[in-house]
Parts: structure tokens; C-alpha cells; sequence
């Protein structure tokens, strides 16, 4: 959807995609752009394709690296996250990414990222390994919880300190909507925090 918005807007659109293996699409315009993006975001997400390398703590801070050196002056970068892969080095490139780019964080979140799923045991699977998730204690539930508070401070902790709006995109969502409706406010808000132009 954001590709199809830079389209309309006559913009060029790129991505860099890190999934445990790294996949880059210089900017292209037009449709070619946006449906060239749609491919790789099919191969690279299809389990019997993608995900052949576990992804490791500073996956996201290595794709900030290699942005910050790809991303032009004065783009829109939109960073599509769970966040995880936060680091001790990942403000440092996040907010050298702000000094020259617009930022925008959409932290994509799952209902069982919020609460904890019913007591039970749950297999769970990154796609390589396999665990089992067990709630049927109220003290793992609450530490399930206590974790989760954690990570969703830490995120918005660090979108703080660097001046870059958080959009939380549930997968419940309607995403066209959500994206509408927080999206454009998003880049206001950002923009007039540290004096940029909209």
C-alpha cells in the first residue's frame, strides 16, 4: 500500500528486506516498482522460500547500517517491524538515519504480543525451531506479560529519543484504514517535532 501511494504520488520506491537473509530493490518508479517489491515480498515471506537463515539480535540494527548508506536525502523511509531485533547500537543508527531522512515506525503487532494467550501449552515455530509455550500458571502468564510491557516501552522509548513517529499495526487491523487514518498524522507530528517541512 505504500508502494501504490508512491506511485500516485509520482515517487520513486525501494526496499531493503531483512528476513535472516538480505534481499535489496533499488528505487524504481511507476508500477513496474511497486509490483517488483510485491514479488520479492512474496518469495522472500513464502516459508518454503524465505526465512533459510535464523535471524539473529542485530539483524535490525545491520539493516539500519546498510540503509543509512542506501537511503537518499530527503526520502519517506518507512521502517514495517516487530522491533525484536533491538540492540545497544540501534538508537545510534536510528537517529543518524533522522538527520537526513523522514522516519516512520510501523510496529507490526500480533494479538498474542499484547496478552497472554489463554492458559495452556502452545507449540510455537520461527519457521527453523520449534518450543512449546506454556500459560497455565498465573506466574508465567504474568511473566509472558511483564515481557511484552518491556519490549513495547522499549520501542517506544527509542521512537522517542529519535523524534520518529510509531505507527502499531495489529494484525487485526484494517490496514488500509489504519495506515490512513495514522500514517499522514504520523509524518505531521514527526515533522513539526524536529522543524521539517510536510
Amino acid at each position: 500500500m505504500i508502494g501504490w501511494a508512491a506511485v500516485h504520488r509520482h515517487d520513486r520506491i525501494g526496499a531493503l528486506l531483512f528476513n535472516g537473509s538480505h534481499h535489496e530493490l533499488r528505487p524504481l518508479g511507476g508500477q513496474r516498482g511497486v509490483l517488483r517489491l510485491i514479488r520479492l515480498l512474496v518469495g522472500a515471506t513464502d516459508p518454503a522460500i524465505g526465512m533459510r537463515q535464523p535471524a539473529h539480535p542485530g539483524l535490525l540494527t545491520d539493516a539500519l547500517r546498510r540503509l543509512r548508506r542506501v537511503a537518499r536525502p530527503g526520502g519517506l523511509v518507512c521502517i514495517l517491524s516487530d522491533f525484536y531485533g533491538i540492540d545497544a547500537d540501534t538508537r545510534v543508527h536510528l537517529q543518524r538515519l533522522r538527520q537526513h531522512s523522514d522516519v516512520v515506525a510501523c510496529q507490526i503487532v500480533d494479538a498474542v504480543e499484547v496478552h497472554a494467550p489463554p492458559p495452556g501449552r502452545y507449540g510455537i515455530s520461527d519457521g527453523l525451531r520449534t518450543a512449546i509455550l506454556d500459560t497455565r500458571s498465573t506466574t508465567r502468564q504474568a511473566a509472558y506479560e511483564r515481557f511484552l510491557a518491556q519490549h513495547h516501552r522499549a520501542v517506544d522509548e527509542l521512537m522517542g529519543a529519535c523524534a520518529v513517529p510509531r505507527i502499531r499495526l495489529a494484525t487485526t487491523d484494517d490496514v488500509v484504514e489504519r495506515l490512513r487514518a495514522s500514517l499522514g498524522e504520523s509524518v505531521r507530528r514527526g515533522a513539526a517535532s524536529v522543524g521539517v517541512a510536510a
